[in-house]
């Protein structure tokens, strides 16, 4: 199925007869129907984490936008079709730089109808990338799946306004249903790892002590909490004044009608602003390099 025979490095065999792309897919439909019998359902899968990178020191496999599409197309798409599964297909799942591999995809109308959503990182390319997707695919759904704090990058306000500011205030802006960091939680190694060659100093959102009841909440912990305690599962985001003044935000309305905003001060001084909830308002001042989450029932 691969070019190494190995599940390290290598590419996805371009198989004529289909053998390998039906063999694949019809995985993905036996381990969705095995969760699905212990009472747990996929929401999505991507057929390929990172499909443009591989390397020798953990699993990791390229996959051409070809290769993709076509396993979608006469594969995948339609074994799910057959097997009444719901879950949805996401592409890409790798760098806004790499805009190119879905919008081919998408541009071939028998794959287009299986995909569910195109899936983005953040480690290359320009943050609004999926704003120009939507504006060619308005009716392929959007997701965030992976950014990853580093050791190398311990500075907690530099972290918070850089996150807020291209990812958990931006993202959404640009259609994004859901933002991912990677790692939920890792050791005080960056660990454990598949391989001694995996992310040596990424930062999980808690660091949890090897051989102790010690753990800390990292800065990525904080930024989650922002949003999950004000926006609620089901909610839609709704327009709201952004960067002015050197003022972020994203709002959203939430299932029984409350509204969530949160807005981030991406500058050193303090800034004075106003909350207009349909005429009802609230003035706030915001320190620098801060963020705040507000509330608001009708």
């Amino acid at each position: 199925m691969k070019s190494t025979n190995t599940l390290y490095g290598g590419d996805f065999h371009q198989d004529w007869d289909g053998k390998y792309q039906q063999a694949l897919s019809l995985y993905f439909v036996k381990f969705i129907q095995a969760y699905k019998a212990e009472g747990i359902d996929i929401t999505a899968i991507t057929i390929q984490n990172e499909p443009r990178y591989q390397t020798s020191g953990y699993p990791t496999m390229t996959m051409s936008w070809q290769i993709q599409r076509d396993l979608i197309k006469w594969h995948m798409g339609p074994l799910f079709r057959q097997n009444n599964i719901n879950t949805k297909i996401l592409i890409l799942d790798h760098n806004w730089d790499l805009h190119e591999y879905p919008e081919n995809i998408l541009r071939d109308n028998d794959a287009k109808q299986y995909v569910g959503g195109v899936a983005w990182h953040c480690y290359a390319g320009d943050k609004s990338e999926p704003e120009r997707l939507h504006s060619k695919f308005s009716n392929i759904d959007q997701y965030f799946t992976e950014c990853s704090g580093f050791a190398a990058s311990p500075d907690f306000k530099g972290n918070l306004v850089w996150n807020f500011d291209n990812l958990f205030l931006h993202q959404p802006r640009v259609w994004a249903k859901a933002v991912l960091f990677w790692n939920i939680a890792l050791d005080q190694n960056h660990g454990p790892m598949v391989q001694v060659q995996g992310c040596k100093d990424c930062r999980g959102v808690v660091t949890v002590y090897s051989g102790s009841d010690r753990y800390q909440k990292e800065v990525e912990y904080y930024i989650i909490g922002h949003l999950s305690k004000v926006v609620k599962t089901q909610a839609v985001r709704i327009d709201s004044t952004d960067n002015v003044n050197g003022l972020r935000s994203v709002a959203f309305e939430n299932p029984l009608g409350t509204i969530a905003v949160v807005v981030l001060n991406t500058q050193d001084q303090g800034k004075q602003f106003a909350l207009n909830f349909n005429g009802v308002r609230y003035s706030y001042n915001l320190p620098g390099k801060s963020v705040a989450s507000f509330l608001y029932s009708p």
